[in-house]
């Protein structure tokens, strides 16, 4: 729950309302190949979603974890 936090962080921060996969992986301080597995499961789960190069946050994380 806590990276899918930092998602909503960096979406809410930006005025696109979207994030990359680089401001996540700094954010986060994992590395890029984790960073990427994390970002495709949450765009799996339906807490973020792809679009281009970036992500925008479809739902939060407490409302797919309680």
């Amino acid at each position: 729950m806590r990276l899918a936090g930092i998602a909503r962080e960096l979406a809410e921060a930006s005025s696109e309302a979207q994030f990359t996969a680089a401001a996540f992986k700094d954010r986060s301080g994992i590395g890029r190949n984790l960073t990427i597995e994390v970002l495709e499961y949450l765009d799996r789960i339906g807490a973020t979603r792809r679009v281009g190069n970036a992500r925008i946050v479809v739902r939060a994380a407490d409302a797919l974890f309680g």
